[in-house]
């Protein structure tokens, strides 16, 4: 599918609570041994949906539920003045997206819960020491223990820990397990009595627990109350116009009753309720969305007896709320958020001992990464800390190295205000960024940079600039940025690719949208940011040039449109110095649609590309859009496809090609592939092909940038996603070597004697099958290699008369590949070639062959059937057919006769040429 620049990640509080979060268990192993992950892009510790606590230290301690050094989550120390310090980063062994927030016990220690992760990414349930030493107490199985726990724990008066998991086969229990991690489930939810219980418990006078469950016999929740033994009562059931979804759980008044919100239904935007012991239910507020909407938070009682909340959503802005709200319903907003201060406050409030409240939203602040904040008694609030944005994520449009030899390369997203960065790397990993954008210098640098004849880095922003239309930049090694051009629509706007400096020093460039006809302009500008609109498209000459131009050697400029044409699904065009553009090939959909990329104008003089979709598949009454194609088209127009993509080698080309110093193309497929993750492949320039790597997603996944081979020979890229932080990783890659065959034979069954081989060659002589092929003349080639194959392109016969009946990767040896070969022609020497062979290291052979000389009655392999093979048959006639003197058994029916003799007598007089 078309890559989407401008998706973000969804909102893990998902108001129906049954999202779900995979924690990878595949190796980061690539595979093949010439691959390598230089650096991982990581978030920063970010959304905060738990409760703070402040601990028996006066610090303030909370969780987030993303972030941290594996992207697993992380638990933080702030102190109040907005000092914050990661105690811990979840590894995801040890527990991974701790939703809810900690409880102290009277051991001094942190208790909590993750809600994936552990032994089976099931959640788990965990000890900290202040120091951040995490323990495991309990991994959650998924099965009769429940998974997701969801709520905070409670420390009952037993000195034990009581909680809840959210789902698992069941619809979710109440366990109570003890400080040292043995847990006994008390109950275990069957739907009618509720169904996912979220929030925490709450222990009353009468030594029992109070909670709620999400779900219920209405779909609206219920409340319950459990003992510390396990004796459950269903004390109430929501059916909607009482209130829907009880999300934050129930809190004990001073007056013994219990509070808690209900989160609303389509109709409604929540309610504050009280409950009673008995479980006698009174809708103390309705929100009506102004005042806020969706509360999620448990509610805290303050030290004047109010009782004090937040709203997901709702507010003047629809950012979320505070309120405060007295036993009796009287209900008023003290804060709502505006998104700079904060946005969506999930967790619920805390009152310190200076006796202001304290509390998190979980998006929102200037990096929209979240924030936690300070409310003072008289509803002012301040922001104590916004959670950082990351070094950079999405790095979309690879890598160039540099006259300094380091790689410098661009992302999307993040960086110090999440409008993109410039960063640089070495060849051992270390990363530098060396700006991040800010909106009004502009903001997602999609197109790569190149080095100028000035020394400097030039590149181009999507977005951004006084209209948000893009920018053209420079930037010098140490990171001083100047911005050149604004585009303001009518010139262009959204340049999504790298510029080239021409021949006469200018700089050349597309912008996908803007001009004269809005489809789309190619530009010069000069070193001092002037700027001259060349072409603008009108569609019928091509739409939206979304990659870079190449000069050729002719002076000219190529490049591709990916929607216009007569076709309508692209062109490739030339544009003279002078501004004259010739369309030289446009799109149909079969032979290709949507060419994305830099053109290539290889060793050879032809320009090569790449298509995003199309193909033999492509079919857009059925949605079909096909998997993308490697193209080759000379300066006159003359276009070959070279390869069309199937998924199981890559799908949707978007990087263009690079030549490596092997003559080989290589490119990336933004998916497809054994892992539907991506491939870097390799393309001859007749067609050849091989993938010669498969993304895991652990090591990367998206790529989508153009490959550059470093002065180390090795190749350099990048992914847009995947990586321990799913926001993209840089990685080398090895140049292949050749795939390594080991020994090719012929192999016959001889009746009931067995199977047995005769020795061909890779190399020099010919090995001489003398065995008849029977009435259909087949015969079977099995070639063995060093590394197990990943794929065979196709198999050939380049010298001889025969034909390839059926090939195939042996199922149970991948070591091992088989041809069957039909009507072989007697008294000939056979080439069989296998071509654009792949291995599991990462290998790549355009072609490997071997050699069979077919002589049938040739007993003793000289070339020649005469009266010594006769002599030879006629000597083994009547013995057992073994590995001594199976070639003598020519009619392969396990005997050594008469029939044999007479075979081999037949063919006297014969040789091979």
């Amino acid at each position: 599918m078309l890559f989407n620049v401008e998706a973000r990640p969804g909102n893990p509080a998902d108001p129906d609570l049954r999202q779900s979060r995979s924690v990878s268990t595949q190796s980061t192993a690539a595979n093949d041994g010439n691959f390598a992950v230089l650096y991982q892009f990581l978030p920063p510790p970010n959304t905060p949906f738990g409760n703070l606590i402040q601990a028996s230290d006066g610090n303030f301690y909370g969780t987030t539920f993303n972030g941290g050094t594996t992207n697993n989550g992380a638990v933080f120390r702030m102190n109040a003045s907005g000092s914050l310090t990661i105690v811990h980063s979840f590894l995801g062994s040890d527990g991974a997206n701790p939703y809810a927030g900690l409880i102290q016990a009277i051991d001094g220690n942190f208790y909590g819960t993750t809600q994936y992760g552990g032994a089976t990414n099931n959640g788990t349930v965990f000890q900290m020491t202040p120091s951040g030493d995490v323990t495991t107490l309990y991994s959650f199985s998924g099965g009769a223990d429940g998974q997701n726990p969801y709520a905070a724990l409670i420390l009952g008066a037993d000195g034990n820990l009581y909680g809840t998991t959210e789902g698992g086969p069941n619809n979710g229990t109440v366990f109570v397990i003890s400080l040292s991690g043995n847990l006994v489930t008390l109950h275990t939810f069957n739907g009618t009595d509720g169904s996912q219980p979220t929030g925490q418990l709450a222990q009353g006078n009468d030594g029992s627990f109070y909670g709620t469950t999400f779900g219920g016999p209405y779909s609206d929740g219920t409340i319950f109350k459990i003992t510390p033994a396990g004796e459950f009562t269903l004390l109430h059931t929501f059916t909607g116009s009482d209130g829907a979804g009880p999300i934050g759980g129930l809190i004990k008044g001073s007056d013994g009753n219990f509070y808690g919100t209900t989160y609303g239904s389509i109709q409604t935007s929540g309610t504050v309720f009280m409950v009673t012991a008995s479980g006698t239910v009174t809708t103390l507020y309705s929100f009506s969305g102004t005042d806020g909407a969706r509360p999620r938070a448990q509610l805290l009682q303050g030290t004047d007896g109010n009782f004090y909340g937040a709203t997901e959503q709702g507010g003047a802005l629809n950012e979320g709320t505070l309120f405060t709200v007295t036993s009796s319903g009287v209900l008023v907003p003290v804060h709502m958020f505006t998104g700079m201060d904060g946005s969506a406050p999930v967790g619920g409030l805390v009152q310190a001992s200076d006796g202001n409240f304290y509390g998190t939203t979980s998006t929102g602040g200037a990096n929209n990464n979240g924030t936690v904040f300070e409310l003072s008694s008289v509803g002012e609030l301040t922001t104590l800390y916004t959670f950082p944005n990351s070094d950079g994520e999405h790095p979309i449009s690879g890598l160039i190295q540099a006259t300094d030899s380091n790689f410098y390369g661009t992302t999307f997203n993040g960086g110090a205000n999440n409008d993109g960065a410039i960063f640089k790397i070495d060849q051992s990993g270390n990363l530098t960024i060396i700006y991040s954008f800010s909106g009004t210098d502009g903001a997602g640098p999609y197109g790569g940079l190149i080095e100028a004849s000035d020394g400097n880095l030039y590149g181009t922003t999507e977005k951004g600039g006084p209209l948000g239309d893009g920018t053209v930049f420079k930037i010098s090694f140490s990171g001083s940025l100047t911005t050149l051009h604004y585009f303001l629509g009518t010139d262009g706007a959204n340049p999504f690719s790298a510029l080239v400096q021409g021949s006469d020093g200018n700089f050349y460039g597309t912008t996908d949208g803007g001009g004269q006809n809005s489809d789309g302009t190619i530009f010069k500008m000069t070193s001092s940011g002037v700027l001259t609109t060349m072409y603008s498209f009108a569609g019928t000459d091509g739409a939206s040039p979304f990659g870079p131009l190449t000069q050729g050697s002719d002076g000219n400029f190529y490049g591709v449109t990916l929607n216009g044409g007569s076709g309508g699904h692209g062109t490739v065009f030339q544009l003279t110095p002078a501004g004259s553009l010739t369309t030289l090939y446009s799109f149909s959909g079969t032979d290709g649609a949507s060419p994305f990329g830099k053109l290539l104008q290889a060793s050879d003089g032809s320009f090569y590309g790449i298509t995003g979709f199309g193909g033999p598949a492509f079919n857009p009454t059925t949605n079909a859009f096909g998997y993308g194609e490697v193209f080759r088209i000379t300066s006159d127009g003359d276009f070959t496809v070279l390869h069309a993509f199937n998924s199981t080698d890559g799908s949707y080309p978007f990087g263009g090609l690079a030549q490596a110093s092997d003559g080989n193309l290589y490119g990336t497929t933004e998916s497809g592939g054994p892992n539907n993750a991506g491939t870097v492949f390799l393309i001859t320039a007749d067609g050849g092909f091989g993938a010669t790597h498969a993304f895991s997603g652990n090591d990367g996944q998206l790529p989508t940038g153009l490959l550059v081979q470093g002065t180390d020979g090795n190749l350099y890229g990048t992914t847009y996603e995947g990586g321990i932080g799913q926001v993209g990783v840089v990685f080398r890659l090895g140049l292949p070597g050749p795939v390594t065959p080991v020994s090719v034979v012929s192999r016959k069954l001889h009746g009931n004697a067995g199977t047995f081989d005769i020795n061909l060659s890779l190399s020099g002589t010919p090995g001489i099958e003398c065995r008849s092929g029977g009435a259909s003349a087949s015969y079977t080639l099995v070639f063995t290699f060093a590394n197990p194959l990943t794929n065979v392109g196709s198999v050939t016969v380049t010298n001889g008369t025969a034909s390839v009946a059926s090939s195939n990767i042996d199922s149970t040896d991948a070591h091992t590949y088989i041809v069957n070969l039909t009507a072989v022609t007697n008294a000939q020497i056979v080439t069989v070639a296998l071509n654009n062979i792949t291995d599991t290291a990462g290998n790549f052979s355009s072609a490997v062959s071997a050699q069979m000389g077919v002589l049938v009655g040739d007993t003793n392999g000289d070339g020649f059937v005469n009266s010594a093979d006769i002599s030879q048959t006629k000597s083994q006639s009547g013995n057992a057919v073994t590995s001594a003197n199976f070639r003598e058994d020519v009619n392969v029916d396990g005997f050594v006769n008469s029939a044999d003799i007479s075979l081999v007598r037949s063919k006297s007089g014969t040789a091979l040429p």
